[in-house]
């Protein structure tokens, strides 16, 4: 995946040095037992709670980037992602969860364990100290690295079937033209930007890589 993603001047420097990152987070235990349909039913779940509670926060910056938006195509392309982000995403793990008689109202109490609180903290940073560009470069790890890790996971002969409906959420042609569109984006927004700040964009993203991985690490 991102094969001609990696060729873009800009992007596919970002994606080359961060590629390493999101292999290692599917080797996480969390990652290889989803993989593989081992993984114990009640981490699963512990897990969609905390992802529906960063996805909040996660539809916040689109909310954010909409705001700051200086044409409409750039207002249509966030808002496209905060669509997917609430109907698709959101509401899939609202409906999972309602087995467990979980409902909107209690992930709304839920407390984001303290590697998901650091992620949504550092989004938040972004998007109130930063251009859109950063905004983009906080936000894009998430959607991106999820294209890539599934992407693998799905191909890999060991994978078992009992999250197979889940990891089908992110194997489909959609998610991946969707990513490779934003990546697109992406290099289009920053075209114009100094060598400084194309350093500093990497960094950001490089560090929303690193915020993953620690995602995938919690313990349920």
């Amino acid at each position: 995946m991102f094969e001609e993603e990696l060729k873009l001047p800009f992007m596919g420097k970002v994606l080359a040095e961060n590629l390493p990152i999101w292999d290692e987070c599917i080797e996480q235990d969390f990652v290889q037992k989803l993989k593989k349909g081992t993984l114990e039913k009640s981490k699963f779940k512990n897990y969609m709670i905390q992802d529906s509670v960063y996805l909040k926060n996660y539809a916040r910056m689109f909310g954010r980037a909409i705001y700051n938006a200086q044409t409409m195509a750039e207002i249509r392309m966030f808002y496209s992602v905060l669509n997917f982000a609430n109907d698709v995403e959101t509401q899939a793990r609202l409906d999972f969860l309602k087995q467990y008689d979980i409902d909107e109202k209690a992930i709304e109490a839920a407390t984001p364990l303290p590697a998901n609180q650091a992620y949504i903290d550092y989004m938040m940073k972004q998007a109130k100290e930063g251009t859109n560009r950063h905004i983009l470069m906080a936000i894009l790890p998430c959607m991106l690295s999820y294209a890539y890790i599934f992407d693998k996971i799905n191909q890999d002969p060991e994978k078992g079937e009992t999250y197979q409906a889940f990891i089908d959420d992110y194997v489909e042609d959609e998610v991946g033209s969707d990513a490779k569109t934003w990546i697109a984006f992406t290099e289009k927004m920053c075209a114009d930007s100094s060598e400084a700040e194309k350093q500093e964009l990497a960094q950001i993203f490089k560090e929303g890589s690193y915020c993953e991985l620690a995602f995938w690490q919690m313990d349920y």
